[in-house]
């Protein structure tokens, strides 16, 4: 979703709450700038919940691309 509305708000079509890490690359190059004051930036905390008796192999591969991404999960 974020990649959507980034794409949207590069076009001129409003502002958007965007993470961080999908605009560094336009904020470095001055493509996209903050539209409000600092406080309003979030730090936000992300959960991923699963059935510990689905195992699918699908669901197996995401959780272990979740955990690898984040020493928190492991």
């Amino acid at each position: 979703m974020a990649e959507v509305l980034k794409k949207l708000v590069i076009e001129g079509e409003g502002i958007a709450w965007l993470p961080r890490s999908t605009i560094r690359k336009e904020l470095d190059a001055g493509e996209l700038i903050a539209a409000g004051p600092a406080h309003w930036n979030l730090q936000v905390e992300l959960r991923a919940y699963r059935d510990s008796t689905n195992r699918s192999d699908f669901l197996d591969t995401l959780w272990h691309h979740l955990r690898a991404g984040s020493p928190a999960l492991a």
